[in-house]
């Protein structure tokens, strides 16, 4: 697993998707409600989020999944990261990226949320390959794609 340890804000400078002179601003407003950086640039708006996860895949290197469909999922991913955890982490497990099923497909909202990705990388006992989608996107298909028992039995042991 490559944990992405990257300055959200000097990525997106890099880019030319925002200015330096929008960083003040932008930091005033992550303090003030005491945000990561990633939600400090989507609550703002200053980058829509599908070209926030699109820039992120495409400098860090990592696959960027768009959509989502049934099919892309590998039998008995969702048993390896419980519910709650994945809306929390705000990830999603995918596929099994070797025959030996020992390396799991994770999509990350926020690749760099290095805590987020040792999470879920020990509750799934299995290395992760971190892909990247829109947190939007992530949301609704972890509400859509895990199965209903499991969203159950999790809301059932929060309460």
């Amino acid at each position: 697993m490559k944990v992405h340890n990257t300055d959200i804000y000097r990525l997106l400078v890099d880019a030319r998707i925002i200015s330096e002179m929008t960083l003040p601003t932008l930091e005033n407003f992550r303090q003030k409600w005491q945000l990561s950086k990633f939600h400090a640039v989507l609550a703002t708006n200053i980058v829509p989020e599908h070209k926030l996860a699109e820039c992120l895949a495409v400098h860090l290197q990592l696959d960027y999944v768009q959509r989502f469909a049934a099919s892309d999922f590998s039998p008995g991913v969702f048993a390896h990261i419980p519910f709650a955890d994945a809306r929390r982490c705000q990830c999603l497990p995918m596929r099994f990226v070797d025959s030996t099923a020992k390396k799991l497909q994770v999509v990350f909202a926020d690749p760099t949320d290095a805590k987020a990705i040792a999470t879920i990388t020990g509750l799934a006992g299995l290395e992760i390959e971190v892909s990247v989608a829109a947190l939007t996107d992530i949301i609704n298909a972890v509400s859509t794609f895990y199965p209903v028992d499991k969203q159950l039995k999790s809301l059932v042991s929060q309460a």
